[in-house]
């Protein structure tokens, strides 16, 4: 009976511990480029994210405004994942509520090979929001940062 007991506590944190990929299996999982899905509700809204081996997260994201005129935003951030966190540092951003150095923790919900998950805490929102990403592997993280950083570097000539 007590073995019974044994056994059943180790399968218990077995099964605890694999609930959640690990950390290492998160970071190989989340290299690559996703297409974060629109949310359904406000703006149309499509982006990919390019999350590169070295720690950067290139974001292009397109929006329709009210009007159905398209509006254009590249994000040129950092990554990283604490825990069941990704954890997005601000680099270069178009908006003024994201200035450099501002931190961003979304939970990670699911995330494998194909897809990821994320609860993002929105500052100006009290409700989280579910955002939904499939991964595209014939796209490279390194050509939507490029694109970023040549989009950034020529606001900056300006």
């Amino acid at each position: 009976m007590k073995y019974q007991l044994y056994i059943s506590l180790i399968v218990l944190l077995f099964a605890g511990c694999s609930a959640f990929p690990s950390k290492e299996s998160t970071r190989k999982n989340i290299i690559g480029v996703w297409q974060l899905m629109d949310y359904g509700y406000g703006n149309y809204s499509y982006s990919i994210l390019g999350f590169t081996p070295d720690g950067r997260k290139c974001v292009i994201s397109l929006e329709m405004d009210q009007f159905g005129s398209p509006v254009v935003d590249y994000y040129l951030n950092s990554w990283l994942i604490e825990g069941n966190m990704l954890v997005t540092i601000v680099g270069n951003s178009p908006s003024s509520s994201l200035p450099k150095g501002y931190i961003i923790k979304d939970e990670i919900k699911a995330i494998d090979v194909e897809k990821m998950d994320l609860i993002m805490r929105v500052p100006s929102s009290s409700d989280p929001r579910l955002e939904r990403h499939k991964k595209l592997y014939a796209e490279k993280p390194e050509r939507i940062c490029e694109v970023v950083k040549n989009f950034a570097d020529s606001e900056r000539s300006r």
